[in-house]
């Protein structure tokens, strides 16, 4: 999980080219497991629930780059640090450029921090909290009042500081607090001057049932703020909208849960990139659940998605890499395309030997026994002329399940895998597994289990994924008794 969760900040960093305004927050990957790298979230605001934290940096919900709290440092941690500050300002290096403006909360912002961004070409704003190691001055630090008489007096008090030392040019830190109900402070290098301004919101009074225009007082510097900060929680919320485990499903395993926060997080980025792309050419884009819909089925479509992934020889990756590299000039191209052009040969002719044993094999798979004609609902007959069937592959078009077909596909898939892919059409028939007795539903049902996709190569109809592998030789004789304890019913049984 480590060598993933590090991979794809890099693709994603790689992948987009972020604006001047960016926001720094935590992630959740909500996890029911009892494992001590869990971190239990106090606050009845998140959905998520408990799980792994990780600090991202994020720009309109596009998640750029991130990396989590319970995993080791990726860098070493400097004097008088915290881990925190170092985790976050090594994500600040990552970014494909400089002087980004970041924006955090009041868990992230201080002066030290701000300090460690400046050296790294990153400016920063944000909230504060009243705690002496955040580095601000006391000058600005406001008393509390509740009596209205004071309350009155204190609202709209604008105290501000700045702090130079040890900043670059430029990055001088301004500390400010603002008394609204309550004093307000921030801190930050991202503006060169603060002033309060009057935002005009347009109310509604239930009183007179009439909409009226208000004039409210804000900090120019929280306005900035206010318009900045929300791109993590944007993430968050377009990976919870459409998310392919749900929040119903209740993940025990703790890597399973980090492997779909990142699948489910990948998905949105791509989204937001495929928006992206539709903006600049100007077209339609899809909507995020038909996007969705679209990336769920095309993963569907893979058998390797679903069935049991084996991990090729050294000899096959090192063949497969040979043939991954591109063509050199001199003796070594000349080397190189011959052996490429061998192998084509070598395959096509592998690929028309087994698909004329295929044929043959198909042809007649029930000579000398009673048989049926397609369709027919009379006795069996023997003999006769054969019914020639238009549909190519073992399946041979006919509803008939028997042995002579089952090794055939299972001989077709071992030859060529890539050949058998899934077709979602739409199937009169049932499952061709099931209906003959050896199956992963219960044997010897009169009725066939309605099929849901397709072997386009074998040309069987199927009803799931035991089926699939059944199929295609994933069980051998003596193996899963409880799912395949028949033969076929036109075969011998054991």
């Amino acid at each position: 999980m480590r060598a993933y969760a590090e991979l794809l900040p890099k693709q994603w960093t790689n992948g987009w080219r972020p604006g001047m305004h960016l926001s720094l927050d935590e992630e959740t990957a909500g996890c029911k497991a009892r494992c001590s790298l869990v971190t239990r979230i106090k606050t009845s605001q998140k959905k998520e629930g408990d799980g792994f934290q990780a600090d991202a940096i994020c720009e309109d919900g596009y998640t750029i780059t991130f990396h989590f709290r319970c995993d080791d440092l990726p860098c070493t941690q400097e004097k008088d640090v915290s881990p925190r500050d170092t985790r976050c300002a090594w994500l600040a290096e990552q970014l494909p450029g400089v002087w980004y403006r970041l924006w955090m909360d009041n868990l992230y912002t201080s002066w030290k921090f701000g300090e460690m961004l400046a050296q790294r070409h990153c400016l920063f704003g944000g909230t504060l909290r009243n705690e002496a190691w955040r580095g601000h001055h006391n000058a600005i630090i406001q008393k509390v009042v509740t009596k209205a008489p004071e309350l009155e007096k204190a609202r709209g008090t604008l105290l501000a500081s700045v702090r130079a030392e040890g900043m670059p040019q430029g990055c001088e830190v301004i500390c400010t607090s603002y008394y609204d109900e309550s004093p307000f402070m921030m801190m930050g290098n991202v503006v060169e001057g603060i002033h309060v301004i009057e935002i005009h919101r347009k109310c509604y009074s239930t009183g007179t049932r009439r909409h009226f225009w208000s004039i409210v007082k804000r900090l120019s510097l929280a306005d900035l703020y206010n318009h900045n900060m929300n791109s993590v929680d944007l993430a968050d919320q377009l990976r919870t909208w459409y998310r392919p485990d749900g929040l119903w499903i209740k993940q025990r395993k703790w890597w399973w849960n980090i492997f779909i926060w990142c699948m489910g997080q990948a998905v949105v980025n791509a989204y937001l990139m495929y928006k992206a792309v539709c903006n600049e050419e100007k077209k339609k884009p899809r909507s995020h659940l038909d996007f969705h819909v679209a990336v769920a089925a095309a993963w569907c479509k893979t058998p390797k998605i679903v069935l049991e992934y084996e991990k090729p020889t050294r000899a096959e990756a090192t063949a497969a890499a040979a043939a991954a590299e591109p063509v050199q000039g001199g003796v070594r191209g000349a080397r190189q395309e011959a052996a490429r052009a061998a192998a084509e040969a070598q395959a096509t002719q592998a690929a028309a030997e087994v698909m004329a044993g295929l044929a043959e094999q198909a042809a007649d798979p029930s000579a000398g026994r009673a048989r049926r004609e397609p369709g027919s609902i009379g006795p069996p007959v023997r003999g006769g002329k054969k019914t020639e069937s238009p549909a190519t592959g073992p399946g041979g078009g006919t509803p008939k399940m028997n042995d002579t077909k089952h090794e055939a596909a299972i001989k077709s898939y071992k030859e060529s895998p890539g050949l058998h892919q899934l077709e979602f059409e739409t199937l009169k028939s049932g499952c061709q597994i099931c209906g003959n007795g050896r199956g992963m539903r219960v044997p010897g049902e009169r009725h066939q289990t309605p099929a849901f996709f397709a072997c386009s190569e074998c040309a069987i109809n199927v009803c799931g994924v035991g089926c699939w592998k059944l199929l295609h030789g994933y069980y051998k004789d003596g193996e899963e008794r409880e799912e395949k304890p028949k033969v076929f019913r036109d075969s011998k049984k054991e």
